[in-house]
Parts: structure tokens; C-alpha cells; sequence
């Protein structure tokens, strides 16, 4: 949540690229939210008006809501400074240190993953704070605030509206399919011979999986990982996502060249 965000405006501040962050709000010191704010785009125009022309612009649209959310009236309120820093005390936090520490040894493994011991009392409190956040877990349940909710329905909407656009690309990259909503959203819109969607997923199970729930459609294409690998976010933009994608070449191979 946020990588996008945060991505672009590093690449912004160095100055190579110029392009514009629309994620759907407007405001200043407080920004709000509106899904009308991503029909809005950029020009720029020479001094006495005779040419113009548009800005690249990139929308984000989190259809799944954010952590940067909050109700605001009848408002949904963005605000990047927000850390969540109320769901975990310092007791907590403390006792999930070697936990987060394991996280980042490259070489670890889920069957040693240091168990964490919480008291209920902890764990309802976690759970109260988490479920105030404007955020769908990937399950039939929704927004339990009716704005979130009505937002959340006006982007599938404005996902619709764009698979149905003439060729159109979908391009997904670690998402599983478990929202009903938009699988089926998705599969509907496959009657576009025009959309060309391609699925990259996680794991060579995983590409088997979606291979299975997309087998009807000739208009999908589901990239796995190389054998051996994972495709992760080094991998995808290392073999895939690129002007330039390397050949994969695996290890034992590459150990004799």
C-alpha cells in the first residue's frame, strides 16, 4: 500500500521524468477523495496559448482502500503521513521485534518462523484498531463504512468502463483473484476480443490455479516463474515487465557457462 505512490514521487524528485500522480484526490492542506477527480488531466501550454499538449499521467486507484484513508464527514480523507502507529503499543511492537527481524533474513523458511505469543486481551485490541481501517481483506466481506463502500463500487465501475475500452491491456501482478467481485467483473469483460489480459503470478501453483480459473477465455495469457524461481518484484521486472527483458538462465546452466 503506497509502493506506487512513494515510487513516483522519488522518481519526481530527481527530475528525469515528467508525469503526473492522480489518485483520484483534491484538496490542499486536506485531500479528499472523489472518483470524478481521475476524469481530471494535465496540459501544458506554451505563453500565448498556441499549443498544448497533455501530461503522461499515471492513476492509482485503490480498490481495495488504504491505510492513508479516513472518514472524514461523509468524505474519505487522504493523508500520506498517516503510519497506523495506534494499532500496535510499544509492548507489542517489542515482542514482534524478532519477528520482523526474521523477516528479513533472505534465507529463512515458514516452518521457522519465531512464534509470537499474545494475551487475548492484545489480540481483540489489534483487531478492534485494524478493523477501523478502510481496508477489504480479500473475502466477501466489505467496508463496514457505507462512504468506503460506496467508493469501493464506483471503481469497479470505472474498472468495467475501462476493459471495456478498445484495446485495452490488464496486466496484473500479485493479485490472487479471491475478491469474487472483481474475478467476475473481469471474466465478464473478457467478452472484449479487443482486452488482452496477462496474469502473472507468484508461482508455478499459482500460474496452474489461474491457468484453470481462465482456461475458457483465448484473450489471457498466465506468466508463471521460471523453474526454480518465484516471480517476485525483482523477477517480474527482471524477465517481464521490460523494454529489455533478460533471458532466464538457470542456475546449474549458468554455473557451466
Amino acid at each position: 500500500d503506497g509502493c506506487l505512490a512513494h515510487g513516483a514521487d522519488n522518481i519526481l524528485m530527481k527530475g528525469s521524468h515528467d508525469f503526473v500522480v492522480n489518485d483520484g484526490t483534491s484538496g490542499f492542506h486536506r485531500k479528499h477523495l472523489h472518483a470524478k477527480n481521475f476524469n481530471t488531466f494535465q496540459c501544458q501550454t506554451g505563453v500565448f496559448e498556441r499549443i498544448n499538449y497533455g501530461i503522461p499521467q499515471l492513476n492509482i486507484i485503490h480498490l481495495h482502500g488504504s491505510v492513508y484513508w479516513s472518514k472524514s464527514g461523509e468524505k474519505i480523507e487522504v493523508n500520506y503521513t498517516n503510519d497506523s502507529k495506534n494499532l500496535l503499543n510499544p509492548s507489542a511492537i517489542s515482542k514482534i521485534k524478532k519477528f520482523s527481524t526474521y523477516l528479513g533474513n533472505k534465507d529463512g523458511t515458514t516452518t521457522n518462523i519465531p512464534d509470537v505469543a499474545f494475551t487475548r486481551q492484545q489480540i481483540d485490541r489489534f483487531w478492534t484498531e485494524y478493523n477501523k481501517l478502510p481496508i477489504v481483506n480479500p473475502t466477501k466481506w466489505k467496508f463496514h463504512e457505507t462512504v468506503f463502500e460506496e467508493h469501493y463500487y464506483q471503481m469497479l465501475r470505472l474498472l468495467s468502463y475501462e476493459l471495456e475500452k478498445p484495446n485495452s491491456i490488464l496486466i496484473t501482478f500479485g493479485f490472487s483473484f479471491a475478491d469474487e467481485h472483481i474475478l467476475k467483473l473481469v471474466q465478464r469483460s473478457l467478452s472484449n476480443p479487443q482486452l488482452q489480459t496477462f496474469i502473472c503470478c507468484y508461482s508455478q501453483k499459482g500460474a496452474a490455479a489461474m491457468s484453470e480459473e481462465f482456461k475458457l477465455w483465448k484473450n489471457v495469457t498466465v506468466i508463471g516463474p521460471p523453474d526454480d524461481e518465484k516471480l517476485d518484484f525483482t523477477n517480474f521486472n527482471k524477465y517481464i515487465f521490460s523494454l529489455k527483458p533478460e533471458k532466464y538462465v538457470p542456475s546449474d546452466i549458468g554455473d557451466k557457462l
